[in-house]
C-alpha cells in the first residue's frame, strides 16, 4: 500500500504544473528562456531580448525535449519570438551592438529533461512496480506452505 502511494505522489508530482510546463498537455510546447535584453525591436515596434527556445512534445507528459536554438522573444507576450538572424544579418548585428558578440552560452537545464522526458520516468516506474509487486506475490505463494 505505501509503494502505490509513493507511485501516485511521484506520477503527480511528474504532471504537476512547473514553469510553462502544464500538466497533461497533448503536442507542442514551445517555450523560450530569457538570456538578455537587447536593443533590436520586432516587426511591429515590440521590444525583443535574447533567448533560446526549448520544444516539448507532450502526451499526456513529455516524451521528448529538443533545442530550438537562439531566438528573439517579444517582451510581454510569453510564446511569441523572431527566429534569429543568420548569416550576414547576425554579423551586422553584432557589430552594429544589437546583439552581443559572442552569443552568450546556454544550455538546456535538469527541469528542462526531467519534464521533457517524464511519460517515460513514469513508465519505468511503473514497470519497476509491477516486477517487484509481481515477485513479491511468487515469493509468498513459494514460501506458503501447501494447503492440506
Amino acid at each position: 500500500m505505501q509503494i502505490k502511494a509513493v507511485m501516485m505522489a511521484t506520477l503527480l508530482f511528474l504532471l504537476l504544473p512547473a514553469g510553462s510546463v502544464h500538466a497533461l498537455r497533448f503536442g507542442e510546447d514551445d517555450t523560450i528562456h530569457f538570456l538578455q535584453d537587447v536593443s533590436l525591436k520586432g516587426a511591429n515596434g515590440e521590444a525583443l531580448y535574447l533567448g533560446y527556445l526549448t520544444k516539448m512534445y507532450m502526451f499526456g507528459a513529455g516524451l521528448y525535449v529538443t533545442d530550438g536554438g537562439y531566438v528573439l522573444g517579444v517582451k510581454g507576450e510569453g510564446k511569441k519570438f523572431y527566429p534569429m538572424p543568420a548569416g550576414d544579418e547576425l554579423v551586422r548585428f553584432q557589430k552594429a551592438g544589437s546583439l552581443p558578440n559572442p552569443l552568450p552560452p546556454y544550455s538546456l537545464g535538469f527541469f528542462d529533461y526531467l519534464f521533457g522526458y517524464s511519460l517515460w520516468i513514469v513508465l519505468v516506474v511503473v514497470i519497476a512496480w509491477t516486477a517487484i509487486q509481481t515477485m513479491r506475490k511468487k515469493k509468498t505463494v513459494a514460501a506458503s506452505p501447501p494447503a492440506t
